[in-house]
């Protein structure tokens, strides 16, 4: 990773922006009290009735459905879990979302299966740890795709956040580890995946954005197999070493 270390006075803000978040668990709470607070128009979309829906109402927040409040924006946050971002990239962004707009996500997974491929936007990775946070671009469609990662953290975070220059690729490793160590091991998650992909696929009516993120996840779970496969080999005795 690479820092970001531009010292000039308030550099890379980001205000005045109309800024859908689709989701409202602590992390897009938190992010949208921020960019609020910066002088930015956020709309929060999730289940009407729910309790993150009364959680964003009781922070002061118009909330709507996300098909609604995306055709207002230039700025949709997806920070739903992993296996819901295609479904509502299809059925909420894609029909409606301004041409140029940035798109940001806080998880890799979902970008890295393939099973939704944003076109004509800005797609970026912005995620927060403890006192630093990560960025990296996925799609560029203007040119200024990293400086406007850059300004959302700022936005959201605060602009004495440290603020470090990431891969997809590797915030996709980071991720699949953290689900190995969750489900016990890579060989349990391999078992967990591959199980979740054949209830999907033979399910009576399966939902084919949904479907597509199992199949993709179950690829990168088998490609990172194969890399540690491979290095344990390439690790191992010479041969005809004693």
């Amino acid at each position: 990773m690479k820092l970001v270390t531009d010292t000039r006075p308030f550099p890379f803000r980001i205000t005045g922006a109309r800024i859908a978040m689709l989701g409202y668990g602590p992390s897009a709470a938190q992010q949208a009290l921020g960019l609020r607070d910066a002088g930015n128009e956020v709309r929060v979309g999730t289940r009407l009735g729910g309790m993150s829906w009364l959680r964003a109402r009781n922070d002061g927040f118009a909330v709507g459905t996300a098909p609604a409040i995306v055709e207002d924006a230039n700025v949709v946050v997806v920070l739903v879990p992993d296996d819901e971002q295609a479904p509502v990239y299809w059925h909420a962004i894609e029909p409606g979302v301004e041409p140029h707009a940035l798109l940001v996500t806080g998880r890799a997974l979902a970008l890295a299966t393939g099973a939704f491929a944003p076109r004509g936007l800005d797609v970026v990775f912005v995620a927060a740890r403890q006192a630093a946070c990560r960025v990296a671009v996925h799609h560029e469609a203007t040119g200024r795709a990293l400086e406007r990662a850059i300004s959302y953290a700022r936005a959201a975070f605060g602009l004495d956040v440290t603020i470090a220059t990431t891969t997809l690729a590797a915030e996709v490793d980071a991720e699949i580890a953290e689900l190995e160590t969750r489900a016990g091991g890579a060989a349990a998650l391999a078992s967990y995946v591959e199980a979740a992909t054949a209830r999907m696929r033979y399910s009576h009516a399966p939902e084919e954005a949904r479907l597509a993120y199992y199949e993709g996840l179950h690829e990168l779970v088998e490609d990172r197999k194969r890399r540690a496969a491979s290095d344990d080999r390439a690790d191992g005795p010479t041969r005809g070493s004693p």
